[in-house]
């Protein structure tokens, strides 16, 4: 079977029922030192068998085996709370959501009058979709018979101050204050425990000096919850039921907060759209779209309207030629009497050159569509 984990108590393996992967607890045979506790652990596995909760570790049976007794569970395909943490971390909503988890499998222990007695993030499961559950609950009662076997076991700094002092002063206030020390590595993910701190000194300062490790940044509900929780006083530590009031709290608020900014998202992408069009230049006009059109080499610009009239005006016909000009130009000349010469008007050769022609005035010429036609074909640029 392959190992999954190991302890000074015993260790875990994967193995199958029938084609369903589980988890195999071997319990060394030291943790059995007489037939006293060897009852003890028969009577408080067959109660853990008949426990049945979404947020509970399902328990299969127990085996016996030479080097021990073996606790089959359901396996946990994501592993501890303690490794997740310190591997890759949770987002807020698994936050919240292993958060409830946990207290929902702690008070369906305490109302079938089980108290965990070793709640730490080692003990909290996660399956593949991210369910946490309650484990090992129960055993710990029958391991922590002193101080001394409590200290070997490694969950001081998840420990409530009362139980420090004696184990016989544990309740359900202490698995509340363990719950605080999780929440509180939810946000941290890291140990309670310093590691340059020895744990019995840790112990001490617990004790002594009500030393609890120091708050991250973090919202004002949590801060709030998790000083609660590890409250020197058992009595000033909330019962499992008002915090998980406190929790659907911070899951609204949560919630809330997401479909606000979901909401500010999309309007300010619907007023970035609708922007788009309304741009405008310095001049307050409107920029519209130019799309540059390839105009032809044998289009020619268009006359302007006082041009087009003086144009028409001294070429009244396409048929008359400069010969004809000049000659009526002379007549009028002699009719005056004025012997003195006078050179004749200057021509213009280009008041109206073929190629300004506008296409009205090709489309004038109907008499004559040949020259309209030369007129197109002189306009043509020459090109060398």
């Amino acid at each position: 079977m392959e190992a999954l984990g190991a302890g000074y108590f015993g260790e875990v393996r994967l193995g199958y029922w029938l084609t369903v992967p589980v988890a195999c607890k071997i319990l060394f045979n030291k943790c059995f030192q007489n037939k006293s506790e060897f009852q003890l652990f028969v009577r408080e596995v067959k109660v853990l068998s008949e426990l049945r909760h979404p947020n509970v570790i399902y328990y299969f049976g127990v085996c016996m085996h030479p080097r021990g007794k073996i606790i089959v569970t359901e396996f946990m395909e994501n592993g501890s709370l303690y490794n997740l943490l310190r591997n890759s971390g949770i987002n807020t909503a698994e936050r919240i959501s292993i958060a409830q988890d946990i207290a929902l499998g702690v008070k369906y222990l305490h109302s079938q009058n089980i108290l965990h007695r070793d709640l730490t993030s080692k003990n909290i499961l996660l399956n593949n979709a991210m369910v946490a559950k309650v484990a090992d609950f129960g055993l710990s009662k029958q391991k922590i018979t002193g101080e001394d076997v409590s200290f070997t076991m490694g969950s001081i700094p998840w420990m409530a101050p009362e139980v420090l002092v004696s184990a016989n002063n544990f309740n359900e206030k202490s698995d509340v204050y363990s719950y605080g020390i999780i929440l509180w590595e939810t946000f941290s993910r890291s140990s309670p425990c310093p590691m340059n701190l020895a744990h019995h000194h840790f112990a001490v300062k617990v004790c002594d000096e009500h030393y609890r490790p120091p708050l991250p940044e973090l919202p004002e509900k949590w801060s709030f919850l998790i000083q609660k929780c590890w409250h020197h006083l058992p009595e000033e530590r909330p019962p499992i039921y008002v915090i998980l009031e406190l929790l659907v709290q911070i899951k609204n608020e949560y919630e809330l907060q997401q479909i606000q900014q979901l909401a500010r998202k999309v309007e300010r992408k619907m007023q970035k759209d609708m922007e788009l069009p309304k741009r405008t230049t310095s001049t307050g006009v409107t920029p519209r779209k130019h799309h540059k059109k390839v105009r032809s080499s044998s289009t020619t610009p268009r006359l302007s309207r006082k041009t087009h009239k003086k144009s028409s005006s001294t070429t009244n016909s396409p048929k008359l030629n400069r010969s004809h000009a000049n000659s009526s130009s002379s007549s009028r000349l002699k009719k005056s009497g004025n012997t003195t010469t006078r050179n004749p008007l200057p021509r213009q050769e280009n008041t109206l050159q073929p190629s300004s022609m506008s296409p009205r005035l090709h489309r004038k010429s109907n008499s004559h569509p040949e020259f309209s036609l030369n007129l197109l074909v002189n306009s043509q640029p020459h090109i060398t």
